[in-house]
């Protein structure tokens, strides 16, 4: 660990120029990423936080607030221009993984992009650190000279992360199943930093890792030295107890070694209180997080609370009958309110004269601020002697319930008695339809068996209503004009891919063109940007269901990722990145899963015309990222089935191109 720390420092320029070494700090949830910044901070060293430039984002206007409320709706904001609810944004993506995914298509890129501008800001200090909880995931280990990697232990890390998010256990799992687990990222980074026990502890393993990364390269031998020799001597000042391997403790030096029942409870009673300890300690961190800045705000106040079964040995009993389990809960809680100032006026909490919706002024904040409300202008002409109104039950105005509903139901019988009358006046009436001479004739009544007689030549001719004449004709109604296998280009978004088409996708759309299957069965609709670049590519069913579909988005570093979604539920089902050269031709492609699981690399070799000539591919296990095997294709035509069948959209890379 010492030696790429040395390397790491070693690498910086002649005495006279300063190379700042940049540190990356990566981790699953709830390790003590922030801890780690925070004492890094405490040493001057300038940290980047890349969840806090995301809060940046959503507490205040910006392009990605307005396009992050437009996907997922204004009711994330309690007032118009108020910072979005994480909360109420956490619970829908969570539980959707569609909505993850439209999430992080908004949100990180612009992230990214602020953070290497603020990297940039800071060139020229001796080091700066990046807090990035999702740094191997999106690629960016290249972009540092260090990594670092938080870990800890389970038995710390799920409590840690209950209290911090006040979720239960199996929210605190699944939470940490979204991502890599933290043996993926130890096994990327070139720091582990074990933060499985006391803050102290923490800052001594960062403090010594900053140190050797800022000493000079000829330095490096002894920090090795004083940094292996540390460690040993750290268990001499532990009042932990230690079992040997007959199952007896052994109690410190100043314990009691006569009473073995007494040094037993002793050291269970420590045991508990160190454990204690950490979850005040933890419970803390997590209230301070939910807290925020508190010296903008005017009344804020958070809880936390940690709970656990502990044993008293934590597992190390080789005799059950001195384990002894215990729940052991911590509850912190911290409450921000504004002083008192001068009786509550002026307002203490700022608002003054102009308070408003949103200001921080609640009932038990310490000021006397309120919302104004809207005066009564002065009656241009009072009445000196009001008539005395009717006494009426105290709390009620106007009608009751049950008055509306009786008015509206009398409403409703009117109007249906009128419908009727209507029927019945016109019901006995038929008119003949004969512009020359109308006609209109009063049906008599059905007529007796032997009834008939003549019709009088003076009286109209009357004419019954009968039922049509069967008639075995079929009708044939010409169906909508299609042109089967013809692309057409439309003048707006079908109504049909509306609900196919993601709320992210849809702006990146200037032109839909779409082409019928044989017999008008089927469709396939295509989206085109304003560089006429591929941006969807969806097939439907004959009744216009969305069978599957691919979204094309291009990157700046000449990478285009494909996307598929299947089905009518528009379910992401796997992903391809294609790395494309200058002359815009793929040389690469990485293929992932349905849970964005790295399973296959391609390297592609292209000839002149941008046509495969041969491809190597490796294999990974998806669970684990080891290789499971490599082949290659050296044959151009295999090739070419080989990439149809197993990249997305590859049979479209006529289409693709990155400018």
């Amino acid at each position: 660990m010492a030696a790429n720390l040395s390397e790491a420092a070693g690498n910086q320029p002649d005495a006279g120029t300063v190379k700042t070494i940049f540190i990356g700090i990566t981790g699953t949830r709830g390790a003590g990423k922030s801890q780690v910044g925070n004492i890094l901070r405490s040493k001057d060293v300038p940290v980047i936080d890349a969840d806090g430039i995301g809060h940046e984002f959503l507490n205040g206007p910006n392009e990605v607030y307005y396009a992050v409320l437009e996907r997922f709706g204004a009711d994330l904001v309690d007032v118009e221009g108020g910072p979005i609810n994480r909360e109420k944004l956490g619970a829908i993506v969570f539980s959707d993984e569609q909505a993850l995914c439209d999430l992080e298509a908004l949100i990180h890129e612009p992230i990214f992009n602020l953070i290497e501008k603020r990297m940039a800001e800071h060139a020229g200090k001796p080091v700066v650190a990046v807090e990035l909880p999702l740094l191997h995931e999106k690629g960016r280990k290249a972009q540092f000279d260090v990594v670092w990697c938080v870990v800890a232990d389970e038995a710390v890390l799920i409590p840690r992360l209950m209290s911090r998010d006040d979720v239960s256990e199996q929210e605190a799992r699944d939470l940490m199943a979204k991502h890599a687990t933290q043996e993926e990222k130890a096994a990327q980074s070139d720091v582990v930093i074990d933060n499985s026990g006391t803050p102290e502890e923490l800052e001594a393993k960062v403090l010594e890792l900053l140190a050797a990364l800022t000493a000079p390269v000829e330095a490096d031998a002894e920090p090795e030295a004083e940094a292996e020799a540390e460690p040993e001597a750290e268990p001499e000042a532990d009042t932990d107890p230690v079992v040997d391997g007959e199952g007896d403790t052994e109690t410190p030096a100043e314990g009691d070694a006569d009473s073995e029942g007494d040094s037993e409870e002793d050291s269970a009673e420590a045991h508990y209180q160190k454990r204690l300890r950490q979850f005040a300690e933890m419970s803390t961190e997590a209230v301070l997080g939910k807290m925020g800045k508190v010296a903008t705000t005017g009344h804020k106040s958070a809880r936390a609370t940690t709970r656990m079964n502990v044993s008293s040995c934590e597992g190390d009993c080789s005799d059950g009958e001195h384990d002894q389990e215990r729940e052991l809960e911590v509850t912190v809680s911290m409450a921000v309110r504004n002083a008192q100032v001068g009786g509550g006026e002026p307002c203490a909490c700022g608002c003054g004269e102009n308070c408003r919706v949103g200001c921080a002024c609640a009932s038990d904040c310490g000021c006397a601020c309120k919302k104004p409300e809207p005066q009564p202008g002065p009656n241009p002409n009072p009445n000196p002697n009001p008539r005395p109104k009717p006494d009426v039950e105290e709390g009620k105005k106007g009608f009751d319930r049950t008055t509306l509903i009786v008015a509206a139901a009398a409403v409703l019988i009117a109007f249906f008695a009128l419908l009727a009358f209507l029927y019945a006046m016109n019901s006995p009436k038929v008119t003949v339809n004969n512009p020359a001479n109308p006609v209109v004739v009063v049906q008599q009544p059905v007529c007796p068996v032997n009834c008939d007689k003549p019709v009088k030549q003076d009286e109209p001719p009357v004419f019954r209503l009968e039922p049509p004449a069967h008639d075995d004709t079929v009708v044939v109604v010409p169906a909508l004009p299609c042109q089967p296998g013809v692309f057409r280009e439309l003048t707006e978004e079908p109504g049909y891919a509306f609900r196919a088409i993601h709320n992210a996708v849809r702006p990146r759309i200037a032109k839909y063109y779409e082409r019928y299957g044989d017999g008008c069965k089927g469709l396939l609709l295509v989206g085109r940007d304003a560089n006429k670049r591929l941006v969807i590519h969806q097939y439907y069913d004959a009744n216009k269901w969305l069978e599957y579909g691919l979204v094309f988005e291009y990157f700046p570093n000449r990478t285009i990722q494909v996307d598929r979604f299947d089905g009518r539920d528009n379910i992401f089902t796997g992903r391809t990145v294609y790395m494309v050269d200058q002359n815009d031709r793929i040389v690469g492609a990485s293929v992932y899963d349905g849970m964005r699981r790295l399973v296959l690399e391609t390297t592609i070799t292209v000839g002149a015309s941008g046509e495969p000539l041969s491809v190597s591919i490796t294999r990974y296990d998806a669970n684990t990222r080891v290789v499971l095997g490599s082949d290659s294709i050296s044959e151009a035509s295999k090739a070419v089935t080989y990439l149809n069948t197993n990249l997305l959209g590859y049979d479209l890379r006529s289409s693709l191109q990155v400018r």
